[in-house]
């Protein structure tokens, strides 16, 4: 065959095949948006960023598309996504990662100084495809793309109870913009917290006899992302398994409860050791922490008491009585700040405030829950709610959870995660619930948000060294 017939034959294909071409792939292309339109992740994953769109687009636009936030986000998050992404760069270029980081005066143990804030996250691995001038445009984006993964991620972890696929919705919104969050958004907290539902949902699917992989995928998400939070989600889920173990324990065989234990325990051993490379350099630095050691004397404290009164006035009540309110205002009225309630004004960043705040009308149904759960007698729902609300009103939890810390109140987020559920599960029995239920958890909450607004009025105004005057609208701090 010559030139020319070769010629003269594309010549003729070409005008049937790419048309048919075209038109073969048009269809197919129809075809996967059809199908991605009806597929259940897709739509809710879809809703909660167009919601977390929403939250942060006046933000975005009005700052030359980035999300400037005040706090230690813009002290550190900001230039620590920088230095990182130089880090990584430098790595791949190389081949030899930057143990010693000489950024700030002498410099610090890279690994054990930056894996707390975003050294080793996944995250930050996303800033590499891009020029680092993008880096706070991305920031921003990644804002909303975490929101959404948060609440996907506990979208899938509500698959293992049986709910209607509305209410897995409105509890996959509830997580992803829960007090707790928004709370934390001048912090990295979100880079973690939004993978904690994987955690729960890897539990859930041990005990379902599914395996351990999504366990420990989790883990080492978790690990990788921040450290710190990892231990407090591990120690904190333990809790989680007891009561889960427990509350399944007529659905499996002796045999099949001693596997899934094994396949468990494996789970956790693996994500923690996979993630070692992490946290043993993080261990020297760690712990020449001031708070960890305060933590340290806690338990110290716990192992000299010297009768029973000291025990468990150590195990009950917070060194100042008064943080023992908290979970109350941050239940009931929604934060509008980060790291700052509605009600109360702290003069600096307050470790055991938080926020439990979930939705509004999830909240109210705290009192029908309850009522549902004594009507039903689903008595370990009540024993898993008020076991709840003795982890948030006692210190002891605050401690342990994050392995013998400061009084932190960081670990909240796994009782909001808790709270949710237990929520939703009566919110399926509502159209069984006598009506009366909701006229009383009206009732009591209007009744607990007046109670609460005059104790936290009363407590900042006895306690001046630590809030501004509520009766001011500006006070400025003591010098």
């Amino acid at each position: 065959m010559n030139t020319n017939s070769i010629k003269y034959f594309f010549q003729d294909l070409i005008p049937y095949y790419i048309p048919h071409w075209l038109e073969e792939g048009q269809i197919w292309l129809k075809r996967q948006w059809d199908k991605i339109k009806r597929n259940k992740y897709c739509q809710i994953g879809f809703i909660l960023f167009v919601l977390s769109f929403l939250c942060f687009a006046t933000t975005y636009f009005t700052n030359m598309f980035t999300v400037p936030m005040g706090g230690d986000y813009v002290l550190q998050m900001i230039p620590f996504a920088y230095n990182a992404y130089d880090d990584w760069h430098y790595f791949f270029q190389t081949g030899v990662f930057p143990l010693w980081d000489t950024s700030g005066f002498l410099g610090v143990n890279n690994i054990g100084a930056y894996s707390f804030y975003n050294l080793t996250s996944p995250w930050t691995l996303i800033y590499l495809i891009f020029p680092r001038n993008w880096i706070s445009q991305i920031q921003g984006i990644l804002q909303m793309v975490k929101i959404t993964t948060a609440g996907l991620l506990f979208y899938c972890y509500l698959g293992s109870f049986k709910m209607q696929e509305s209410t897995k919705r409105i509890g996959a919104i509830a997580f992803a913009f829960c007090g707790y969050i928004f709370y934390n958004l001048w912090f990295h907290f979100l880079d973690v917290v939004c993978f904690l539902p994987l955690l729960l949902w890897g539990i859930e699917r041990v005990l379902s006899k599914k395996g351990n992989i999504v366990l420990i995928i989790s883990i080492c998400l978790l690990g990788f992302t921040n450290y710190f939070f990892m231990i407090c989600f591990l120690i904190s889920s333990m809790v989680y398994v007891f009561f889960r173990v427990i509350q399944t324990w007529k659905t499996r065989s002796g045999n099949e409860t001693l596997r899934i234990f094994a396949e468990g325990v494996l789970g956790y051993l693996a994500g923690v050791m996979i993630t070692a490379v992490v946290w043993i350099p993080s261990l020297k630095v760690g712990l020449n922490i001031s708070s960890i050691r305060n933590g340290s004397n806690y338990f110290k404290q716990l192992l000299d008491a010297k009768d029973s009164l000291s025990l468990l006035k150590l195990l009950f009540v917070f060194p100042t009585s008064y943080e023992a309110a908290y979970p109350l205002s941050s239940f009931f009225f929604m934060n509008f700040n980060c790291f700052s309630s509605n009600l109360y004004r702290p003069r600096w960043y307050n470790n055991t405030m938080s926020s439990i705040f979930v939705f509004t009308p999830l909240m109210l149904m705290l009192v029908p829950s309850i009522l549902d759960s004594i009507r039903t007698k689903k008595w370990s729902h009540l024993v898993g709610c008020f076991g709840t609300m003795l982890m948030l009103f006692t210190p002891f939890a605050y401690y342990v959870f994050f392995g013998g810390s400061a009084l932190y109140g960081r670990w909240e987020v796994m009782a909001s995660c808790w709270m949710i559920v237990f929520f939703l599960i009566h919110f399926e029995n509502r159209k069984e619930m006598p009506k009366y239920y909701l006229d009383i958890s009206i009732v009591f909450s209007i009744t607990m948000m007046i109670i609460t607004y005059f104790l936290a009025d009363n407590i900042q105004k006895n306690n001046t060294n630590t809030f501004y005057d509520p009766c001011l609208l500006y006070t400025s701090p003591s010098p």
